[in-house]
């Protein structure tokens, strides 16, 4: 079965940019916490920043006046005022809760800029770790992750660095660039408008509002190209790196293969795929830049332009003296030129904006996809209802699953039926053993019974919680991270318990199993059971040692039942029979898939698929009768049990 892959999908910094901007903030703020908080602390500190910036920036203005009268005296107190201003501010504290670069702050910048800056570094930890939380929930409910992964991507292009590294790009440009200047802009504006409309009146705010319109329109055309060239860069980075984890993870196969040449040529290519998408990329930003420093650096000289208005127009100074007009002169500079910083540093924000925006979408999109999949979560998901009161007829034996009259099929592929109208009942004793041809769907079967295929038509009742029935792979699962032996037989539990009698019996319990596998040797190499391992543990067990450790995990977690989807093809014979004598002794039951033929003792039933939507069900009451040749090459298929 392959994946369904989907075309690549471009953005653009347009409606549906705002509409996921929209979706994402209901998962930075999913509720009134601590990120609301900083919010507010962010806004509160820039206030006070700005503040305490229009107080500094009439400081010159009044040295001004102070130097032209000639008067030592008030220089001295002007600049005295001065530095009190700049630095009266700054102090010297260090809480026990900061850590030493917060200190730092405290120490070398005004400590209203230094607190701004923390608060919004604490509002990029709060909005990370909303959305990292909340997108994960969404990426593991429904088997939303399986079915991206595995089904239909959907057009999802590596999901893990949407999740990682993408949120981590969105949270920091938005807390750190674009939010302080986002929620200061508009008072500031307001603030510098009212004092700019005192000196200029109409004609002078309507000059500095159609540059900051003009500077709008601009923009908009240059940041849409950058924002679809930076969403596919982000892709062709996910590529990139999954090209070098696959390497990693299969350096041993290249090895045999001798297919370095063949790598480093893919390796080469898919990055210079990435080369060329950044060169556009930087192509596209650099009228950006251009257009940034234009418009940065003519806000300056047209701040002063400006005082042509008062001074030569409307006559507003006309009275005034010398030695005053050089005053006032530099302080409406000061206001003129600070009202279009504030436009600039919102036209500003427009590269990191453009630069986020086809980020903020991916991830955007991901969230929508994974809503969608839990939307239609329907037939094959919600369907099969858990029973535990199931019961097998007048034998009063639990029954795992009543399977009635259900047919499936690829799930990309709905006319290739693989079963139809399939009826079963299994028991919590069963010993099912499912053969058939490569490609039947007998492991399409265990799928759909895990609730990961859809079926078209039937129900499925189960008659087991979660966590009572247990699947292995033919590849068994290690997770990552260094975790103990103990951690690793439990999995996938996630709790430890701290009594002492427990730990006792499973170190008992576990050290009996291990050396009835001949694992035994994983304790003293693990220094016991609840140390973090030097090793991973894909990397170090071999495929038998792996398949192995997986039926440990059976055997020490007792569940009422095992699906084996040929889970021990790489166990030798002689410890392949000894573990499914363990299965019976311990009354677990099983289904197993499999192709050798002495494994047909230890079942009780046969279920033999043809791949064309046909089955036969067969009892073995008698082992020693039944010519184990004849059931597996038999065609004798008919849709009755």
């Amino acid at each position: 079965m392959g994946r369904h892959r989907r075309d690549e999908k471009d953005f653009h910094f347009d409606f549906y940019f705002f509409r996921c901007l929209a979706d994402i903030s209901k998962i930075l703020f999913p509720r009134v916490e601590w990120a609301v908080l900083f919010t507010f602390a962010t806004l509160f500190f820039a206030i006070a920043s700005e503040v305490l910036t229009f107080l500094t920036g009439m400081v010159p203005g009044r040295i001004y006046q102070a130097l032209a009268d000639r008067s030592e005296s008030e220089f001295w107190r002007i600049f005295l005022i001065g530095s009190i201003v700049y630095i009266g501010n700054c102090v010297l504290i260090a809480l026990k809760s900061f850590t030493s670069w917060q200190l730092y702050l405290c120490w070398r910048k005004n400590a209203l800029i230094a607190l701004k800056s923390f608060t919004s570094w604490q509002l990029y930890l709060c909005w990370r770790k909303n959305a990292v939380i909340k997108l994960q929930q969404c990426y593991f409910n429904n088997h939303a992750y399986y079915k991206i992964n595995n089904i239909d991507d959907y057009g999802i292009d590596n999901p893990d660095q949407r999740i990682t590294q993408d949120t981590e790009r969105i949270c920091n440009q938005l807390a750190i660039n674009i939010m302080p200047s986002v929620l200061i802009g508009p008072f500031v504006i307001a603030f510098y408008t009212y004092k700019t409309y005192i000196s200029t009146g109409s004609l002078g705010i309507a000059i500095i509002y159609g540059y900051f319109v003009v500077g709008i329109i601009v923009n908009k055309f240059l940041i849409s190209p950058m924002v679809k060239w930076n969403a596919r860069i982000e892709k062709a980075e996910g590529d990139f790196r999954y090209k070098h984890v696959s390497i990693r993870n299969n350096a041993e196969s290249i090895a045999l293969y001798e297919a370095e040449p063949f790598e480093q040529y893919e390796c080469n290519r898919i990055f210079m795929l990435l080369w060329w998408r950044q060169f556009k990329f930087m192509c596209w930003k650099l009228p950006n830049l251009f257009w940034q420093q234009l418009y940065d650096y003519y806000g300056g000289i047209l701040s002063y332009a400006i005082q042509f208005i008062p001074i030569l127009i409307t006559g507003l100074y006309d009275d005034l003296p010398m030695q005053d007009l050089g005053r006032i002169i530099s302080n409406n500079a000061f206001v003129y030129m600070y009202l279009m910083n504030s436009f600039t540093r919102i036209t500003g924000i427009a590269i990191s904006a453009g630069e986020m925006a086809g980020i903020l979408q991916r991830v955007a999109e991901l969230v929508h996809i994974c809503k969608h999949i839990g939307d239609n979560n329907t037939t094959g998901y919600d369907d099969i209802v858990v029973d535990s009161t199931l019961k097998k007829g007048d034998t009063n034996q639990c029954m795992i699953y009543d399977i009635h009259n259900i047919s499936y099929s690829l799930p990309n592929y709905s006319t290739q039926k693989l079963l139809n109208d399939f009826s079963f009942a299994i028991n919590r004793n069963a010993k099912i053993w499912i053969i058939g041809p490569n490609g039947c769907g007998k492991t399409a079967l265990i799928r759909v019974l895990s609730q990961l295929w859809q079926y078209q038509s039937g129900h499925i009742r189960c008659g087991a919680k979660r966590g009572q029935i247990l699947r292995l792979s033919q590849i068994p699962y290690f997770p990552c991270g260094h975790l103990s032996l103990f951690q690793q037989i439990s999995f996938p539990a996630t709790s430890i318990s701290n009594s002492l009698e427990r730990i006792d019996n499973d170190y008992v319990s576990i050290n009996s199993i291990l050396n009835e596998l001949k694992l035994d040797w994983l304790i003293e190499r693990c220094e016991g059971l609840f140390n973090p391992v030097e090793f991973e543990w894909q990397n170090t067990l071999t495929p038998s040692e792996q398949q192995r450790f997986a039926f440990a995990r059976v055997l020490f977690q007792q569940p009422q039942f095992v699906i084996l989807d040929e889970s021990s093809s790489c166990i030798d014979l002689e410890i392949e029979e000894h573990i499914y004598q363990l299965l019976i002794s311990n009354n677990i039951g099983f289904i197993s898939i499999g192709h050798h033929p002495s494994l047909i003792k230890f079942h009780d039933t046969i279920l033999h698929l043809d791949g064309c939507g046909n089955y036969k069900i067969r009892s073995l009451r008698s082992f020693s009768s039944i010519s184990t040749i004849d059931l597996i090459n038999s065609n004798d298929f008919s849709n009755s049990t």
